[in-house]
């Protein structure tokens, strides 16, 4: 798939979480990257404002995104960085 912008931030579109991964009982090691919807974000973040450019290169399944050589999550008011 192709990359995406979004706020400034080019983003590619990376894998969907496996079985495990979204196995509720499992914990994700996630890392806050400053990219959230709170008062103190250095950049702001909307979910659906997120998926709705994702959706456009055909990425809207899509839950795990590399950006700047990292792995993120896009959560309801962050974006994650997928540590494991």
């Amino acid at each position: 798939m192709k990359k995406f912008k979004y706020n400034g931030l080019e983003f590619q579109p990376f894998r969907q979480l496996n079985k495990q991964e979204r196995n509720k009982e499992l914990r994700l090691e996630l890392v806050s990257i400053g990219i959230n919807s709170y008062d103190n974000a250095s950049i702001q973040y909307n979910y659906d404002d997120f998926y709705k450019q994702a959706k456009k290169v055909g990425a809207q399944k899509i839950d795990v995104f590399l950006y700047d050589g990292i792995k993120v999550v896009p959560c309801t008011n962050e974006l994650f960085e997928l540590k494991r």
